[in-house]
């Protein structure tokens, strides 16, 4: 499947899965004001544009495409999951504004700057494997995070995690990490 148009002329659809096809244009979904679940993994997307007035959307996986413009996902105020893995994404400023964002993956992406992510403090799973993360000060506000991937990266320090207490889950792999003593104190890590 190449393109979206003939498919998505329906009042009241509510979710789309296209996962493994050649679309590239997401235009044709501006017209599905009712669409809660959107998965266009692996396709030819470049660029998000056609969602911005999705304001319901609920769910958005667009893993493994070629986006690196996160602005189209900036008024997707009701946005709670979002699956961004292998794309080409460096600037998720665009995100701060997501107050609604729980669940989040942004492995293999050349980040610029992981600080917009201290604003998304609804986050309880959060992804970042592979990106070249050293400094880990933005996820100190993160207290509902109960799910934590950081997996491949470069970091040493891990004290921004201390006061992480809903923490359950923690990807530490391949990483240059000495010391685990801030770790201490969070009990709910199993």
């Amino acid at each position: 499947i190449s393109a979206l148009s003939p498919l998505v002329e329906r009042p009241g659809l509510h979710q789309l899965w296209f996962t493994d096809n050649q679309i590239a244009d997401l235009t044709p979904l501006a017209g599905t004001p009712d669409l809660l679940t959107l998965y266009l993994g692996a396709n030819k997307i470049s660029s998000l544009q056609g969602l911005e007035g999705l304001s319901g959307l609920l769910k958005l996986d667009v893993r493994v495409n070629q986006i690196v413009d996160l602005q189209p996902l900036a008024d997707l105020s009701s946005l709670e999951e979002l699956d961004l893995l292998l794309n080409q994404v460096a600037d998720i400023s665009p995100l701060q504004g997501l107050g609604e964002l729980r669940i989040l993956n942004l492995t293999d992406n050349p980040l610029a700057s992981i600080d917009p992510l201290g604003a998304l403090t609804t986050l309880e799973e959060l992804v970042l494997g592979n990106i070249g993360i050293v400094d880990l000060s933005p996820f100190s506000s993160l207290t509902a995070l109960s799910s934590l991937g950081l997996f491949g990266n470069d970091i040493v320090d891990l004290s921004p995690l201390a006061s992480l207490e809903n923490l359950k889950i923690l990807s530490l792999a391949i990483n240059e990490i000495e010391d685990i003593g801030p770790l201490a104190g969070l009990q709910s890590i199993e």
